[in-house]
């Protein structure tokens, strides 16, 4: 699946919660206008939705954009954390242009995706910061870090059920 393809199921899967205000919105390649935003298929509350200039919003570096409902929890989190470190070691990854590395785990995921056109490092700590966000009850979850230098975040954190997870080419997935 092409990455605009999955933006598209992803739009069509959270559309019904674009068009209530103080709710998530999705948004991908398919879904925007402005080239510099065609990153990945985000999850996003509206306040955190970056239109024309306008700045990302401080907050929303600091919290998990969840689609409510049928996920596990800090608990799934922490167990699938623990199996990606043991599958792709603790150290930052060094991140392959619109390359995805997945671990999955008691039927929960956890990417790391690099939605940029040049290869990446891994946000230093980033990983281990997403334990102190949580997650709630989301079955799709998505967060991202500032990066010194990017005014728009390329490398993006997704969390989900088995039923939920990131699919698209250049993923390299691994089991616990």
């Amino acid at each position: 699946m092409k990455l605009s393809h999955l933006s598209v199921a992803v739009t069509a899967a959270f559309g019904a919660l674009a068009n209530k205000p103080g709710r998530l919105v999705a948004f991908g390649p398919a879904a925007l206008t402005d080239s510099w935003k065609y990153l990945s298929p985000m999850v996003f509350r509206e306040e955190c939705y970056p239109r024309g200039n306008m700045p990302f919003n401080e907050e929303c570096y600091h919290e998990w954009a969840c689609r409510e409902g049928g996920g596990g929890g800090r608990e799934a989190l922490r167990d699938v954390h623990e199996c990606f470190n043991k599958v792709f070691g603790t150290d930052k990854l060094r991140m392959a242009k619109n390359q995805c590395y997945k671990a999955e785990s008691n039927n929960h995921s956890l990417a790391i995706c690099n939605w940029s056109n040049a290869d990446r490092d891994e946000v230093i700590g980033g990983r281990e910061e997403l334990l102190w966000r949580d997650p709630s009850d989301g079955q799709y979850c998505a967060t991202f870090f500032k990066e010194p230098g990017i005014e728009v975040p390329v490398v993006h954190y997704y969390f989900s059920t088995e039923d939920r997870k990131v699919t698209t080419e250049g993923v390299d997935t691994r089991y616990c």
